[in-house]
């Protein structure tokens, strides 16, 4: 079954929303309700061992990186939608989703959107140019101590 949300785009499954999580439950082919994770705690045990297979973590701390992760994604494609939507368009395109994430969390993904990264302004920091940049306040400040203690009444 779809709906539309409350922006106007339409989904499908029925979606329960709760003041702290939101969630999407879909008709499974079997004829269950099958409640869907973007990342689940098999998938970050996985994740966990690629960086230390030793480490264990607590189950706790696995349920609070699901809900992390569903509310960075929830997040995102609630943006992304509005931004179709500022656009005046039905469909969300890859444009869409850059433009958040890297208003947002200052995140670049390779691959998608314009073929030429950004070139940001790489700017120097050499000993030289600091010194430079001290020496006209050291000496304007040196100055004005100077005068003012001239300018007292003996």
């Amino acid at each position: 079954m779809a709906y539309r949300n409350e922006n106007g785009f339409i989904r499908p499954g029925n979606t329960t929303t709760t003041a702290a999580t939101t969630t999407v439950t879909t008709t499974g082919a079997v004829g269950g309700d099958n409640e869907r994770s973007i990342l689940d705690k098999r998938a970050i045990q996985e994740l966990i061992k690629e960086v230390d297979p030793l480490m264990q973590i607590d189950e706790e701390v696995e349920d609070m990186l699901v809900q992390i992760a569903e509310e960075f994604v929830d997040s995102t494609l609630l943006a992304s939608c509005q931004n179709a939507k500022h656009r005046k368009s039905n469909t969300v395109e890859a444009k869409d989703v850059q433009l958040y994430l890297e208003r947002t969390y200052s995140m670049w993904v390779p691959g998608f959107g314009t073929e030429d990264p950004k070139q940001y302004k790489k700017f120097l920091s050499n000993d030289a140019l600091k010194a430079s940049l001290k020496t006209p306040y050291m000496s304007s400040t040196t100055n004005t101590k100077t005068s003012t203690s001239k300018q007292q009444p003996s």
